[in-house]
């Protein structure tokens, strides 16, 4: 029997990064006014795991089975599908379980001193799961303008403007985050846990691709080449192979900000829909 999910995310994660073949999953939402204690980060994630790892080890100890090896010939690859009717992505489950049954520790256990033992477990939790757009925009100086809508909570800004240098091919002082209001930013996710990098790095990523491909145009014309025989590396966009015929982003910036310029402004927007099944991280 297989019963498609619709609510909650405990109810996903208790199926674990494991293929099922039959299951019947069923969520419910209650709303209380008593809290006792809350979530810091996951909710729902470490009692689901806790539960499914112990279940998987008294069946690993009923058919005889290393618990490793029980978790591998189960575990999910990209495009399997989610309890949920989702598609998996690539996780690094796998990967995971590999380098555990290979590890000293989990080699070693049968001769541990009496009372001492190595357990197993694996977790995984999804991401990326909202919808998000970014703008990049080429300034008349050269230096590249990210805006979002995201708050910069933990670091996001810089790691939007490491995605957007190494895409366009400029150091990252070079490229300035700007987080707009909501009246003026591009579509953004929530400013949480898993989701910011996931969502709007890749709009982040898409819109920084699709202002180097315009820059590179401007430039294929100006030095009559084909776009495809260019790149840009360290801020210099010269033909591949011949290094020394390139002229500097800055250069190229300027000609496209001068009066009666031509050439259309060098600024991008991307949106990105929400990933099906959204990046996950796994650990054991």
């Amino acid at each position: 029997m297989q019963r498609r999910l619709t609510c909650g995310i405990g109810a996903l994660l208790v199926a674990g990064p494991y293929r099922w073949n039959s299951f019947d999953i069923r969520a419910y939402g209650v709303q209380t006014n008593r809290v006792g204690t809350g979530s810091y980060r996951g909710p729902g994630g470490p009692q689901a795991s806790f539960a499914l790892e112990s279940l998987l080890d008294e069946l690993a100890t009923r058919l005889g089975m290393d618990a490793v090896a029980l978790r591998r010939r189960n575990v999910v690859r990209p495009g399997d599908l989610m309890v949920d009717g989702e598609t998996w992505e690539r996780i690094g489950a796998g990967e995971v379980l590999a380098a555990l049954a290979d590890h000293p520790l989990w080699r070693g256990r049968a001769e541990l001193p009496p009372g001492e033992g190595v357990g197993v477990g694996i977790g995984v939790w999804p991401g990326g799961r909202q919808p998000a757009a970014a703008v990049c925009r080429l300034e008349p100086d050269g230096t590249l303008t990210v805006i979002t809508g995201v708050v910069d909570m933990t670091g996001v800004a810089t790691g939007f403007a490491t995605i957007a240098a190494e895409v366009f091919g400029v150091d990252p002082s070079r490229v300035n985050v700007v987080a707009a209001d909501t009246a003026s930013a591009p579509r953004s996710p929530l400013s949480g846990g898993s989701v910011v990098t996931y969502s709007t790095g890749r709009a982040v990523q898409q819109a920084a691709e699709q202002a180097r491909t315009k820059l590179l145009r401007y430039a294929a014309e100006l030095m009559e080449i084909d776009p495809g025989d260019l790149e840009i590396v360290a801020g210099m966009v010269r033909p591949r192979g011949s290094p020394d015929q390139g002229r500097t982003v800055a250069e190229l910036a300027e000609l496209l900000d001068g009066f009666g310029a031509t050439s259309e402004p060098i600024d991008s927007r991307t949106a990105t829909m929400a990933s099906a099944s959204g990046p996950a991280r796994c650990s054991a």
